[in-house]
């Protein structure tokens, strides 16, 4: 009964993983589109629209760093939830900046997303825990590592010190939790 369970809930984790991840690429693929030439007139408003578009992509790579993580082992003394703790708070910063200015596209996107990460937390949280090879998680918890560090160059490059110190803060709990033998 409880390997039926634990085999149920495992799958439902991973479709919830599986149709998020689909249906925001899809949703972001609609984005993608060529971009529409501005009118002189508008240069301030062609400025903002490229900072929400910017801050868009910051916060979906942060939000892909946070389903690996969530996908990883829960044993890391604390230090896994931490960097999802640090992610989320990071996101949510550029996900209120995108909501604010963002295009209906992109605010359709960013909702999408935020959902798949919410539903992936409900699953975490009524699965049991799943004992993955240490290898396994360690790789996600890397992967997910290099994705933070890769945003991290943007952010620093852009002066999102906010951002940038959570995400600073998920990297290093990332590199602690990866010490743990």
């Amino acid at each position: 009964m409880l390997v039926g369970r634990f085999l149920f809930m495992a799958r439902v984790t991973a479709l919830v993983f599986a149709v998020g991840l689909a249906s925001a690429d899809q949703i972001h693929a609609q984005t993608n589109a060529k971009p529409v030439p501005v009118p002189a007139g508008a240069q301030a408003s062609a400025t903002a629209a490229a900072k929400s578009q910017l801050r868009f992509q910051e916060a979906e790579a942060i939000r892909k760093a946070i389903l690996l993580l969530q996908q990883g082992d829960k044993d890391y003394k604390g230090h896994r939830a931490n960097a999802v703790k640090a992610a989320k708070a990071a996101a949510k910063i550029l996900d209120d900046q995108v909501m604010k200015s963002g295009n209906p596209q992109v605010k359709a996107v960013t909702n999408a997303e935020k959902a798949t990460v919410k539903k992936t937390d409900q699953a975490e949280k009524l699965s049991v825990t799943v004992h993955e090879t240490q290898a396994s998680s360690d790789t996600q918890l890397k992967n997910a590592g290099e994705l933070l560090a890769e945003v991290r160059k943007t952010l620093a490059q852009n002066k999102q010190p906010k951002v940038l110190a959570h995400v600073d803060t998920a990297i290093k709990e990332i590199e602690t939790a990866l010490a743990i033998k």
